[in-house]
């Protein structure tokens, strides 16, 4: 996937979370106590870290916030998808991105459920009042839904940073989206006598992912860009057509989100031409034009996967 952490989340935290299932971000206006709305540190740097990996998945180009003008257009889109996201719809969930299939999933949310996380340099510039009459929500209200986080960056276990997220300025969807869930987490503890100390230590594993099935969106400066490490065609082979007809084959890419342009060639032009689908490029069109065969080579950059079509004659 793409890699397009939280320092300090006060705004939101985590339901309490059990080995045998998942957790969700909940926003503070939807708690009976703010004061217990601090998550650790671990929660938050995966949550972004989340967020980072889908910005290919559902992502809206938007432009970088540096004065009123760009401020306000945030605010402008971060409240068109508030308000669209409360309506059934198949845009804004990665279903039919990430499942391999051609189907559509509708999904929608409650305006109560849906959260909003931006950068901390992006708040600055962001006036708190326009963004609440935006929301149609007290201003208090409006500072429990939103998160704001420090940066998006990814970082290794060494503490390098292995992915700039400085393109993603936010996050808007249903807290339902982001999946959490605790793998492990025991404490040890032994009798140090050299210091006559008792020393603790809590291993804690969590895995973090998203959703499918919920609304989300990752607003950023830049469309993603994901190259492909290895493809193939996925359909099983021998499979023919007939002169004039046309047949599709579908092509699975590693990483399976990746963006890069597909482009298809037919060694045999008289027998059968090939094209991208309209609007899905990891879809080859076949149409046959003499009986024969043909080889049909899809290519992305230094990648290439082949398949052979029979062109059977017409009838």
């Amino acid at each position: 996937m793409s890699k397009y952490t939280l320092a300090a989340l006060l705004s939101a935290r985590l339901v309490a979370c059990r080995s045998d299932r998942y957790c969700t971000l909940e926003p503070v206006s939807s708690l009976p106590d703010k004061t217990a709305a601090l998550p650790s540190v671990g929660n938050l740097i995966g949550s972004t870290a989340v967020v980072s990996s889908a910005t290919v998945v559902v992502s809206e180009v938007v432009s970088a916030v540096s004065d009123k003008t760009t401020a306000e257009a945030l605010v402008e889109k971060c409240r068109a998808l508030y308000l669209k996201m409360q309506f059934p719809s198949t845009e804004y969930n990665a279903y039919s991105k990430m499942s391999g299939s051609e189907k559509t999933v509708t999904t929608w949310t409650d305006a109560d459920r849906i959260v909003v996380l931006l950068k901390a340099s992006v708040m600055a510039e962001i006036d708190v009042e326009v963004l609440a009459s935006a929301f149609n929500m007290d201003k208090a209200d409006l500072l429990g839904r939103i998160i704001s986080v420090d940066n998006f960056d990814q970082y290794d276990d060494e503490g390098n940073k292995i992915f700039d997220g400085s393109a993603i300025l936010g996050f808007v969807g249903d807290s339902s989206w982001f999946r959490i869930k605790r793998q492990d987490m025991y404490l040890d503890e032994f009798y140090n006598a050299n210091n006559r100390t008792w020393q603790y230590y809590l291993n804690l594993t969590k895995m973090y992912n998203y959703s499918l099935f919920a609304n989300g969106v990752v607003l950023a400066t830049s469309a993603p860009s994901v190259d492909i490490v290895s493809m193939k065609f996925a359909d099983e082979t021998g499979l023919s057509v007939k002169a004039g007809e046309k047949l599709e084959l579908h092509v699975e890419t590693t990483p399976f989100p990746a963006t890069a342009t597909i482009t298809y060639t037919s060694s045999a032009t008289g027998k059968g031409t090939v094209a991208a689908k309209e609007g899905n490029n990891k879809i080859a069109v076949v149409t046959g034009v003499a009986a024969g065969s043909t080889t049909i080579t899809a290519t992305a950059g230094n990648v290439t996967a082949t398949y052979s079509v029979t062109v059977e004659a017409a009838e």
